[in-house]
């Protein structure tokens, strides 16, 4: 429950406890399921070094007692932790066994997953043709059940790498979609981002963390709402615009980027916006100007 409300102290203390007595009875499934959840609260508070070690005991656990869906979801947390610090070939590692294993078991939320964090992985190593691949295939997973945050998450990432190769067509396609996914189911900050995301979560967030105060950082999770998830779609379309000098649509979207960025503190997504606003001036009024 404490989790679940982002009361993260709270939650580890519990999980702590319920750890000891699952130790002094044995239960090993118990240990490496509560393991599991402490990975989770300490990757929430990015103390990395522990969410490591909780998952890898977790893994441990979990391969001793044959539990395949534990094995998985213990490599998936570590490969979000090796992403996270940038450490990618060890995070590829852990993707692709827990992709396997998944596979394995017919778990396809976990596959699409683990599709998605290989796919981010691959876009950090500007191997694009493998991370359309990963994502394309995440993609069609997370539509076969219906997930459709999953479905915004990978057309995300799909536009990213459309607009990396110059695809402008194809990148706004994926921007549009996912723009009109974050709208229809009101997409938060940061509950189903792999981590390693190459956008930082808002400056008051930050800061809460830092204090420890979760339950005002849950208080602003919910005042953000859908609008980081609007943000970084129509920015994405809003690149996709001005290189095809769509300016007149680009500026609106700019405008709206910045207005949602600024209520949500989101740095990012403000100076981006702000350079790309400036940018698509400048572009159309040279393109309108006298001639020489």
């Amino acid at each position: 429950i404490h989790q679940g409300r982002s009361n993260h102290a709270e939650a580890e203390e519990s999980f702590s406890q319920a750890l000891a007595l699952y130790k002094s009875i044995g239960y090993s499934l118990g240990q490496a399921n509560t393991l599991r959840r402490l990975g989770e609260i300490h990757q929430a508070r990015s103390n990395h070094a522990e969410a490591e070690e909780s998952f890898s005991q977790a893994l441990a656990l979990c391969k001793s007692i044959g539990s395949g869906l534990g094995q998985a979801n213990a490599l998936l947390g570590l490969g979000a932790i090796h992403q996270a610090r940038s450490n990618h070939a060890e995070a590829e590692e852990s993707f692709i066994q827990a992709l396997a294993l998944y596979k394995s078991i017919g778990n396809s939320l976990g596959q699409a997953n683990a599709l998605r964090g290989l796919g981010q992985i691959h876009q950090e190593r500007s191997n694009h043709a493998e991370a359309e691949g990963s994502f394309s295939q995440a993609l069609a997973l997370y539509k076969s059940i219906g997930y459709s945050l999953g479905q915004a998450n990978a057309l995300q990432g799909l536009g990213e790498i459309h607009q990396a190769q110059s695809n402008h067509v194809e990148a706004e396609e994926s921007f549009s979609q996912a723009l009109a996914l974050n709208k229809s189911i009101g997409n938060s900050w940061p509950s189903e981002r792999i981590a390693g995301s190459r956008r930082d979560p808002p400056s008051a967030i930050k800061s809460c963390r830092r204090r420890g105060s979760f339950r005002q950082a849950l208080a602003i999770y919910k005042s953000i709402g859908r609008n980081i998830g609007l943000s970084n779609s129509s920015v994405g379309l809003s690149e996709v615009l001005i290189c095809q000098a769509r300016y007149s649509e680009a500026k609106p979207l700019l405008h709206e980027v910045a207005q949602l960025s600024n209520q949500i503190d989101y740095k990012w997504a403000r100076n981006r916006s702000k350079k790309l606003l400036a940018e698509a001036l400048e572009a159309e009024k040279s393109s309108t100007g006298p001639s020489p």
